[in-house]
């Protein structure tokens, strides 16, 4: 009996050491991983500190108003921020690229949108991108004579940095279709205006003498193929002005009238 108790003492002792050597492991583990914590918190606030922010890409804001608009700024961490470029404070910014450089410094990398319509809207001009975003509103004449003007149907909504908005969702998907298909032809360059108020009947000015007459807006793109290759014609180097009738592309007719008024 008493060497049971001997030995009942002993495991005892045996196991008491035991779970001190565990706790005193355990105990180590989370001093260290408290002090590796601590230390990675410490190097993460003070080391990877943004004070060196560069804008490349820019020509209509300055780098200060990119910056501004990004929601970025110095003392932020170099890995904690999430760059939301805000549109109305830079309409122009097709896209905003962010490359981050240990231990502080941030380049930031502008597409800008392209100028390619002008519009009256509101009795206000506006200026708008390929894909009818407002770039701007109240611009002045010099800033619109040599873009494209949009004659457009109702509008509801024309905010800086969002694309027009129609009283008719018909009408948006035919004024976008055309914007489009007018941008990848070979007249773009030569389209002075387009009137597309009536959303049953296209009409375009080119170089300011002939009226291009589409009938609907069927086809933009075919049509538009059509009138380049029939202004190829040596009749169309004088200054006459004329009416190309394209409602029909298998039978388009050209008829001259130097009272057209194409404004």
């Amino acid at each position: 009996e008493d060497e049971a108790r001997r030995m009942e003492a002993y495991e005892r002792t045996v196991h008491n050491r035991q779970s001190r050597r565990a706790l005193r492991a355990f105990a180590a583990f989370v001093l260290i991983f408290v002090l590796f914590a601590t230390a990675a918190f410490i190097a993460y606030k003070l080391l990877f500190v943004i004070s060196d922010i560069s804008v490349e890409g820019n020509t209509t804001y300055t780098a200060d108003e990119i910056i501004a608009a990004s929601g970025v700024k110095s003392g932020d961490n170099l890995y904690s921020f999430s760059s939301r470029l805000m549109k109305k404070k830079c309409p122009y910014v097709k896209s905003l690229k962010v490359e981050r450089a240990i231990p502080n410094r941030i380049k930031f990398t502008v597409e800008e949108e392209k100028a390619e319509f002008a519009a009256q809207i509101y009795g206000r001009y506006f200026i708008l991108s390929g894909e009818l975003c407002v770039l701007e509103k109240d611009a002045p004449p010099e800033k619109i004579e040599n873009l494209c003007m949009l004659k457009l149907p109702a509008v509801s909504s024309a905010v800086c940095g969002e694309t027009v908005e129609f009283r008719d969702s018909f009408a948006s998907d035919q004024v976008s279709a055309t914007a489009s298909a007018l941008l990848s032809s070979l007249l773009a360059e030569r389209i002075r205006s387009v009137d597309l108020a009536d959303l049953y009947s296209l009409k375009m000015n080119c170089d300011g003498k002939y009226l291009l007459d589409f009938g609907g807006y069927s086809d933009t793109a075919l049509k538009l193929k059509v009138a380049s290759k029939v202004l190829e014609d040596e009749m169309f180097n004088g200054e006459n002005k004329a009416k190309i009738d394209l409602s029909n592309t298998s039978k388009t007719t050209v008829t001259v009238d130097n009272t057209l008024k194409l404004d």
